[in-house]
């Protein structure tokens, strides 16, 4: 991926996935739950929390909105930051 290194785009995933995870249990809400919300199985949730799976930043978007939380504010919060060099910004 242009604009990332290996241990940056894995570092991303990770916390961008322990962000969502905390933000559904601090909403009492189950992974079916979130899952059915989405249009994705459970396990691919499952997935996107342990970092297995990366999400599209379209899913990531609705699942923290369904979580009643502004994206950007949950961005910040979890230090999901947009990693860049020089000349390229990630944004999936």
């Amino acid at each position: 991926m242009e604009g990332f290194n290996i241990i940056e785009e894995k570092e991303f995933y990770i916390n961008l996935g322990k962000g969502l995870r905390k933000l559904r249990k601090a909403r009492k809400k189950t992974q079916t739950q979130v899952a059915q919300s989405i249009q994705v199985t459970f396990q691919q949730l499952q997935k996107y929390e342990k970092a297995l799976n990366r999400p599209k930043e379209f899913y990531s978007r609705k699942i923290v909105e369904y979580l009643g939380m502004d994206y950007e504010q949950f961005m910040k919060e979890n230090n999901v930051l947009i990693a860049k060099n020089e000349s390229n910004v990630h944004t999936d």
